[in-house]
């Protein structure tokens, strides 16, 4: 698998995790930002 390819899965499942979790907090973008860093 490609880095990019786990990049996109590991976005998508916190995404989901954030979704499912209802958070509203800084973390979402932080981690986000963290994610496209490992791009």
């Amino acid at each position: 698998m490609s880095t990019g390819l786990i990049s996109l899965a590991a976005g998508v499942l916190i995404g989901l995790m954030y979704a499912v979790l209802k958070v509203r907090s800084p973390a979402p973008p932080a981690l986000a930002l963290i994610g496209l860093l490992g791009m």
